[in-house]
């Protein structure tokens, strides 16, 4: 179920820009980090573990997976819909970017086949950031807040792409435009 509302999440909101996205998850980060490292020094514990695994809510918000170390203090691994639907928002970007440079090359009478070079290289920055979560929580056996990880991954993706393909400027420029959901459909 959860997983169900993210994706419907991710068709129907768009963050418009690539800045617009970098700001933005790079905003949350330092929210994430703030509450799973920083509040158990003003509060006393860790709000953001107290709240994952307090059993006083238990709606499609997160997903449980079993740790790699049954002796740990909490026997599972919480992934929140946070960590998953915010950095959507920018791989769902970066496919919608591929298909707007596929779109203007054609446009422009240069035969192009249809890539998903930003999509792809984004979903691998994407997954290369949760192994590296995965890794530091079994290491340090502490929380660890997984857009510390996933953010420098994904945005360096883009950039590095971006700047490989000689599109630093476009992608910077780029502002996804759709039509409302009406338009699209007629």
């Amino acid at each position: 179920m959860a997983v169900c509302i993210v994706t419907e999440l991710l068709q129907l909101l768009s963050v418009g820009s690539f800045s617009t996205a970098a700001v933005m998850l790079c905003g949350l980060l330092l929210y994430d980090v703030f509450w799973v490292f920083g509040s158990s020094q003003i509060f006393g514990d860790n709000v953001m573990v107290t709240v994952a695994t307090s059993s006083a809510f238990d709606g499609p918000v997160k997903l449980v997976f079993p740790s790699w170390k049954a002796e740990v203090a909490h026997p599972e691994s919480i992934l929140g819909l946070g960590d998953i639907a915010a950095p959507g928002l920018l791989i769902a970007l970066m496919l919608r970017f591929d298909q707007a440079r596929c779109a203007g090359l054609q446009n422009n009478t240069i035969p192009a086949a249809p890539q998903k070079t930003y999509f792809s290289n984004s979903v691998i920055a994407y997954v290369a950031g949760l192994t590296l979560t995965v890794v530091a929580n079994s290491v340090s056996g502490a929380a660890q807040p997984a857009l510390l990880y996933l953010v420098p991954c994904l945005l360096s993706s883009a950039i590095l792409t971006a700047l490989s393909k000689s599109e630093a400027p476009l992608l910077f420029s780029y502002k996804d435009e759709r039509p409302p959901d009406d338009e699209a459909q007629l």
